[in-house]
């Protein structure tokens, strides 16, 4: 999704006296680490080990969900204070609001210190951090870590930017305004000139990041897909997914352009946006129902032994809840239909709108992101081992609190179930024995 989140310092709007671009940025990143403790919490909840999905063997003792609830809550603080204090000594006026956006720049920078070096109180070790600043330092290239090592956890962050990169578009222009003095009124031709080429780029970075990672995956499983009957095209696939996103950015910044000149928008600009954002939607949508979250809704063949248009192994909700995030997960993906309404602008300030727009595809990435992990952790569950016995070894498993042997699986490092807790009738449902596996194809995508 790509909306465009601007500051006219010589006509600002109510909503951007009150919540400027800065803060609107550090808004989203805070509401972003919110969603990722209560995503962590809930998953604990069911007896999904978000560790074992990350290959992350912490050496503290304390749940990973409260430290980063910690952590959001001392984002949250520092972020109310700031913006606060920016209310106080602004007053809305117009001058005072861009004299002061220092403020707004000092809350930013303090709040990308506490989350790539947090207190020791608020990360699981200092090992966190450097895994943290690890997996950022190999997928801002485009890389990509080895199944055992990670993986999971690097696609998994590389897609939370794709869901970001608006955000991440517009740091990037405000931090080269900033460094460049240049004024951020539209009607500066230097702005104009700055803004034409960085937006694009930069939002089209975590695109490209994404597409190299799905090449490398189809690299890897071109020596293997013929031994073990793995189909590596899936990767392929998911690379065309991400590539398709690049036309619509580019119509979109043709389609902005053409809207403030006398003739308006081209005819052919307009269509050529319309069809890409179509096409980038659908295929987005799909890929997330049939092959993010092993859905059969919009797969061919019948429901056997489940709810339509689900699978057998519903971890986290009832059917309701499954059904009703497919809704939103197709409602959230389509809004920039919205964008082509005329009213919007006269029902909302441009401002108020747009911010709305992403902090809902940020609330659709979480949902994707909770049901994503639970997927995997199935797939993990269901993958038969090769080698159980070989590089064991024991784990501390806070986030199951069931078992402390670990299974080197050729993926990832899988828990182990006592007997005595997969016969009970109480049973967590994340533990009950699988009958039917899924199978290896499934399972290596």
């Amino acid at each position: 999704m790509d909306f465009d989140l601007e500051v006219n310092e010589n006509g600002l709007d109510s909503f951007e006296l009150v919540f400027p671009l800065a803060y609107r940025i550090a808004f989203m990143v805070v509401f972003a680490v919110w969603s990722w403790a209560l995503i962590i919490h809930y998953l604990h909840s069911r007896h999904i080990c978000v560790l074992t999905l990350l290959n992350y063997n912490p050496s503290g003792d304390k749940p990973l969900h409260i430290l980063i609830y910690r952590l959001a809550g001392f984002l949250s603080l520092t972020f109310v204070v700031s913006l606060g204090l920016y209310w106080v000594i602004t007053h809305k006026d117009p001058q005072l609001t861009s004299y002061f956006n220092w403020l707004a720049l000092i809350n930013l920078l303090i709040l990308g210190v506490l989350l790539l070096a947090p207190p020791h109180n608020f990360a699981a070790s200092s090992g966190g951090r450097d895994r943290l600043l690890a997996t950022l330092r190999r997928i801002s290239l485009g890389g990509l870590a080895q199944p055992h090592h990670g993986k999971f956890a690097d696609t998994l962050l590389a897609d939370a930017f794709i869901s970001l990169e608006v955000i991440y578009a517009d740091l990037v222009l405000y931090m080269v305004l900033l460094f460049t003095r240049t004024s951020e009124s539209p009607d500066d031709p230097e702005y104009q000139a700055i803004r034409h080429v960085v937006k694009p780029i930069a939002m089209s970075i975590p695109v490209l990041i994404r597409f190299r990672q799905c090449l490398t995956e189809f690299s890897r499983a071109g020596s293997t897909q013929l031994s073990e009957g793995v189909w590596g095209g899936w990767h392929l696939l998911n690379a065309g997914k991400y590539i398709s996103s690049i036309p619509f950015i580019i119509f979109d910044i043709l389609r902005r352009e053409a809207e403030d000149t006398p003739a308006g928008i081209p005819e052919d600009i307009f269509y050529l946006w319309l069809v890409s954002h179509t096409i980038n939607t659908v295929y987005s949508f799909w890929w997330d129902i049939s092959r993010d979250w092993d859905l059969k809704l919009l797969a061919s063949g019948g429901s056997k032994g489940h709810a339509f248009g689900l699978r057998k192994d519903l971890l986290l909700f009832g059917p309701a809840g499954y059904y009703l995030a497919i809704f939103l997960d197709l409602a959230l993906r389509s809004s920039w239909i919205l964008k082509v309404s005329p009213d919007i602008d006269r029902i909302l300030d441009r401002s108020t709108w747009v911010f709305i727009l992403t902090f809902l595809e940020l609330v659709r990435r979480a949902v994707w992101a909770l049901f994503r992990m639970e997927t995997e952790w199935i797939r993990i569950q269901n993958t038969e081992f090769k080698d159980p016995g070989s590089n064991s070894k024991t784990l501390k498993d806070e986030e199951v609190g069931l078992s402390e042997t670990a299974v080197r699986s050729p993926r990832y490092s899988v828990m182990s179930i006592p007997v005595s807790v997969q016969s009970s009738t109480n049973a967590p449902p994340a533990y009950k024995p699988r009958q039917d596996p899924i199978s290896l194809r499934r399972a290596s995508i």
